[in-house]
């Protein structure tokens, strides 16, 4: 179990946690753009 380091600690986590919720979002962003692109290019390759 990690050890509690006062304030910096909690900060570090809420911080972590904040980061990680934003890369997650940023990757999933990216992926629908691509997933999109990738559909026209299929579309458009087929007629």
């Amino acid at each position: 179990m990690a050890r509690k380091t006062g304030k910096g600690g909690k900060f570090r986590n809420v911080h972590c946690r904040t980061w990680n919720m934003a890369r997650k979002l940023k990757i999933t962003k990216m992926r629908m753009r691509l997933d999109l692109e990738y559909g026209k290019k299929i579309e458009n390759h087929g007629k």
